[in-house]
């Protein structure tokens, strides 16, 4: 392994080997799986009774035991098979990797086998139930090497697999069912008074994830800091940013700190109201709009007069009281304070009409 990796050796020797190392697993439970996707699959069966309160996770996860328990073992009665299906798939595989193989009988129970030609051999005992290369003792089922003694002693494989993987077994394993039960109405009533237990309020929500394992790699769509270096926009230096800097004089620390609010704050002020205006009421300055208009804003305590604006010449109609009356303007330019609208003369709407219809005239060439 180290020949291949050192960093993946020193990472795997870091934690226990015989609970991941198949030359360390014992032989009694006939398993030689290395991850945990058994619990994997009872976590998924249960995901959805986990939120909900104990009394009605325990009904759910009761009443979908029930129901699985009967099932498997009617599905599994109904096969005309001698091994689980499973079992079955992964020894047809060990039968295919058998080919190319042969074996040399002892007499007794002992085989030797080679791989055609080569140096490569192993010692199977079809008494005991062992191979040298101990994978048949770890797993229950015959290996290939095991495969090819019994082939040479013209038996089935199918014979030699551990009990734990038959009919059977499996059917032996689900012959006990849950019975059902009432609900919780005709539950007993306890005399003792139930205190309920002490819950100390966290911040943030609740968590619903389990806790991962050490070293347990997570699904995560978001970017991590490891392995990321940062470097300092003020001096140069890898390894802090602008914020946490200590090499930059404390000058200039202090004016990137405020950067932002040196930003915000007015450049130019108007020469009239710089001097008089106090810096902490808001607005104070030239305030330009997105057309391009430019105002003056002063503070409350600041009365200074309003700039007086040009109406241009116009006129426009009113209706009121079902009579429409003619305002007008004169076309030169005046205040507002002295605008006063001087009232034409009252016309009908068919006049308005011929006066409207005139003046298009009067504009044609």
């Amino acid at each position: 392994m180290r020949g291949i990796s050192h960093e993946a050796a020193e990472d795997l020797l870091k934690r226990n080997y015989k609970k991941w190392c198949r030359t360390f697993y014992t032989p009694l439970s006939c398993c030689d799986s290395v991850d945990n996707n058994m619990s994997e699959v009872l976590n998924a069966y249960i995901l959805s009774a986990r939120h909900k309160p104990i009394i009605t996770m325990l009904e759910d996860i009761r009443e979908g035991l029930m129901e699985r328990l009967h099932k498997k073992r009617d599905f599994i009665g109904k096969k005309e098979i001698m091994l689980c299906h499973r079992i079955q798939i992964q020894l047809e595989k060990h039968k295919f990797w058998a080919r190319g193989w042969n074996a040399y009988w002892d007499g007794g129970f002992c085989y030797g086998v080679r791989e055609g030609a080569t140096q490569v051999k192993y010692v199977v005992d079809l008494n005991q139930h062992t191979c040298s290369c101990n994978a048949w003792q770890v797993s229950g089922i015959p290996c290939k090497h095991a495969i090819v003694a019994i082939w040479n002693k013209v038996d089935h494989p199918e014979q030699y697999v551990n009990a734990y993987f038959c009919k059977q077994t499996y059917m032996k394993a689900y012959e006990f069912l849950l019975e059902p039960l009432n609900g919780p109405q005709e539950w007993p009533t306890s005399d003792s008074i139930v205190v309920a237990p002490k819950v100390k309020k966290v911040n943030g929500r609740p968590k619903t994830k389990r806790r991962y394992g050490v070293g347990e790699v997570t699904a995560s769509v978001k970017l991590k800091r490891t392995g990321c270096s940062m470097k300092c926009s003020l001096c140069g230096v890898i390894g802090h940013n602008k914020r946490g800097c200590k090499n930059a004089p404390k000058q200039q620390q202090h004016s990137n700190n405020h950067d932002t609010a040196e930003q915000t704050t007015p450049q130019q002020q108007h020469p009239r109201t710089s001097s008089a205006i106090p810096m902490h009421n808001r607005g104070v300055g030239i305030y330009t709009y997105p057309n391009g208009y430019q105002r003056i804003a002063t503070p409350i305590s600041q009365h200074f007069p309003t700039p007086q604006r040009q109406r241009p010449p116009a006129a426009f109609y009113s209706d009121h009281g079902g009579e429409q009356t003619i305002y007008s303007f004169p076309a030169h330019d005046f205040p507002l304070s002295q605008t006063q609208p001087s009232q034409g003369h009252t016309i009908s709407s068919q006049a308005l009409q011929d006066l409207a219809m005139a003046r298009r005239l009067e504009k044609r060439p």
